[in-house]
């Protein structure tokens, strides 16, 4: 038997893979599904239901923050929200919606010049003003920069989150700013100030200065099966699903250093004209 045979039946016998993958870093399993189809869907250990998958493709909703990091890194921290990013024209039917699957709903987080009205439920829906991407380039620190769509999970910084359990602070008006570091500190992550310059071996540095792109060579990208599906479902043609592109690779940002402040941060601009709804 030809060794491709031999991988093929190491990875698909599931308790196999299930004791495999269930003492190996992030970093591994990656590498790991990369190799093969067979590792490939060993590899996705859980995938969100399929009706939620349907939302968010006709949303162009994405799961962030927590809930994301929580996904990629295969941890489960207790009384953690579902953090949802959607554009305010979509935000209506994602409320709406929720509250029909499981029952549970979604809690109101107000702004700091809204009424909290004390809403207690277990899932957190954010409008976004003008695109999920805006308030995900402003969270405050790298650590939390992975995203969930319908198509494919990404992590923008993986090699300093996974690997090497660091987290850059960026400089932003987040409001929970010292208190989110904190958070992760104490969920063992390790604060970093350093940024390599621009045109740095992304391979040997963490964090590198300069432009980026959601679906770069420097992201991990975790592709998802049923797309084709998914997007019939939600009323989207689907002839050539190889060109179906999904819209949050279509932005990119700039980590800068701000000397004044000794801190970097994220640079992005929002387009606003119709054509470029949601980027």
């Amino acid at each position: 038997m030809g060794e491709p045979n031999r991988i093929y039946e190491a990875f698909n016998r599931e308790a196999v893979y299930d004791l495999v993958f269930g003492h190996s870093t992030p970093t591994a399993i990656f590498r790991v599904g990369r190799t093969c189809q067979v590792a490939r869907r060993a590899t996705q250990e859980y995938i969100y239901p399929f009706e939620f998958r349907v939302l968010q493709a006709r949303t162009e909703m994405v799961v962030s923050g927590s809930s994301a990091l929580q996904f990629m890194d295969r941890m489960v921290y207790p009384q953690s929200d579902l953090d949802l990013y959607v554009a305010k024209d979509h935000a209506a039917q994602v409320c709406g919606w929720l509250p029909t699957e499981d029952g549970r709903g979604y809690r109101f987080v107000p702004s700091d010049r809204q009424i909290e009205r004390g809403i207690l439920t277990a899932q957190l829906a954010l409008r976004s003003h003008n695109t999920p991407m805006e308030y995900i380039l402003s969270f405050h620190s790298t650590v939390v920069m992975n995203v969930i769509t319908y198509r494919a999970a990404y992590s923008f910084y993986p090699k300093g989150t996974f690997e090497e359990g660091l987290m850059l602070p960026c400089d932003t008006r987040e409001v929970n700013h010292d208190s989110g570091i904190e958070k992760y500190k104490a969920r063992g992550w390790t604060v970093t100030h350093f940024a390599a310059e621009p045109f740095s071996d992304p391979e040997e540095h963490a964090f590198v200065l300069g432009k980026r792109w959601v679906d770069d060579s420097s992201s991990w990208m975790i592709l998802f099966n049923d797309c084709s599906r998914i997007l019939r479902h939600a009323g989207i043609p689907t002839k050539n699903i190889e060109r179906v592109v999904d819209p949050i690779t279509l932005n990119s940002f700039s980590l800068v250093r701000n000397r004044a402040r000794g801190l970097v941060e994220m640079q992005f601009s929002v387009v606003k004209p119709g054509f470029f709804q949601n980027r």
